[in-house]
């Protein structure tokens, strides 16, 4: 183990680990198809990120390559979502109208329903 020297004391460098920011997953996505419908279960931080644009495409991709009459986002793995998600999932639910598909947004978790403003 290594050790700081702190004063006249010697700590162990672990207690050092609990300044270190938070660290969020990066958002991956999953998607099926059962029947006419897309399922898309989206895992991570639904926040401004590189990734972000990803569910976006995976939802374009889909249209364009097998119609599907319903797009069903699962977000039960979301763990954070920001100001970006919830525009992405405006372009999204454009996406979809504009290729008459319904949207609908499942497995949505307390912490994600009070930032929504739905509870």
């Amino acid at each position: 183990m290594k050790w700081n020297d702190i004063g006249n004391e010697r700590r162990p460098q672990k207690d050092m680990i609990k300044v270190l920011p938070e660290l969020t997953l990066p958002l991956t996505v999953t998607s099926r198809r059962e029947n006419d419908h897309a399922i898309l279960e989206l895992t991570g931080s639904l926040t401004l990120n590189p990734a972000l644009t990803t569910v976006r495409e995976a939802v374009r991709q889909i249209l364009k390559t097998h119609p599907v009459t319903e797009m069903v986002l699962d977000l039960a793995g979301v763990t954070d979502v920001d100001s970006s998600g919830l525009g992405e999932l405006t372009v999204i639910y454009t996406l979809t109208a504009h290729h008459q598909c319904s949207l609908r947004l499942v497995g949505i978790n307390p912490k994600l329903k009070k930032k929504f403003g739905w509870i």
